[in-house]
C-alpha cells in the first residue's frame, strides 16, 4: 500500500501539501529525500520571496503526516 506524505506546519515544504518520497533511508536513518512545493523565503534561495516552486530536500519523517493511500 502506498503512503501519502503531507507536510506539517513549520517544516521545509508548504504545510498541508502532499510530498513525494524519492529515497527512503530507513531503517539506518530516520530521513528520506522528498519532493514537494515550497514557498521561497528569499536569500539564499534562487527564487523571489513568496514564489512557490518544486524542491527536493532531505527531511525527517517527523515533518510529515503519513496517510495510507
Amino acid at each position: 500500500m502506498n503512503k501519502k506524505f503531507i507536510a506539517k506546519p513549520d517544516t521545509w515544504f508548504d504545510a498541508g501539501t502532499e510530498c513525494e518520497l524519492l529515497v527512503d533511508c530507513r531503517p539506518e536513518l530516520s530521513i528520506g529525500i522528498f519532493k514537494g512545493i515550497r514557498t521561497s523565503q528569499g536569500v539564499p534561495e534562487l527564487h523571489s520571496v513568496g514564489e512557490k516552486y518544486v524542491d527536493e530536500e532531505d527531511c525527517s519523517f517527523d515533518e510529515f503526516e503519513e496517510i495510507d493511500g
